[in-house]
């Protein structure tokens, strides 16, 4: 598999791939010495692409993108990463690392992930999920520390060995299944309106905080 050029698409200190068909290739070009640059993909298709950068502090920023058959190993180190209007298929997430000390939050909005699989994905520094749809799919032996997941819907998927420390906000699940799964965080409910809706899951598997403030029993969300 060939390397793609991102030295082409630099400018200033960036790199900016925007309206391009990208397919059958590496993106590898994102080392140690970009930890002051910025990868931003907007209007892009990509296919069959693997993306292997390991930065100290990664920016990365994709907009109204398309990703299919891609896989994803990268390390941000303590760097950012914003996913807006972007569509995910048939794609992979392993070893994806982002630290603790990161300065800025991250945030995933309004993208859809279809069939996609996340591998001992690591990211622990305030990390934002909002209108993301997730369909198929699984993640296993993963931790995600953020700070909520809001109107996200997640379906005919599988968790298993998995730490969230999120807060839950009018998300809906529908057949889920749970194995070694650990909550650790607020999850917003009303006694007049379910605000988080599992449907049809097997919740087994799923354990959670329940000294925390606005924990309510498990049952009074599944429907």
């Amino acid at each position: 598999m060939k390397d793609f050029d991102v030295l082409k698409y630099l400018r200033g200190e960036d790199v900016y791939l925007e309206n391009l068909k990208i397919e059958n290739c590496r993106i590898t070009g994102l080392q140690e010495e970009w930890d002051k640059r910025k990868l931003l993909i907007s209007k892009c298709t990509l296919q069959n692409v693997v993306f292997d950068n390991h930065c100290g502090r990664g920016y990365v920023e994709i907009t109204d993108s398309t990703f299919e058959n891609c896989s994803f190993y990268d390390t941000l180190g303590n760097g950012h990463l914003t996913v807006k209007d972007s569509l995910f298929q048939n794609s992979l997430f392993e070893s994806v690392y982002l630290s603790e000390d990161a300065r800025i939050g991250s945030s995933i909005e309004r993208s859809k992930f279809l069939d996609c699989s996340w591998k001992n994905v690591i990211l622990l520094w305030d990390i934002g999920f909002y209108g993301v749809e997730i369909y198929g799919g699984r993640v296993e032996n993963s931790n995600f520390v953020g700070q909520v997941m809001d109107e996200c819907q997640i379906s005919q998927f599988q968790m298993e060995n998995v730490d969230l420390k999120l807060i839950l906000i009018r998300n809906r699940l529908e057949h889920v299944e749970f194995k070694n799964v650990v909550l650790n965080g607020y999850m917003s409910g009303k006694n007049s309106a379910k605000e988080n809706i599992f449907k049809g899951c097997d919740t087994s598997g799923l354990k959670y905080t329940k000294e925390l403030s606005g924990f309510l029993d498990l049952n009074f969300y599944l429907d």
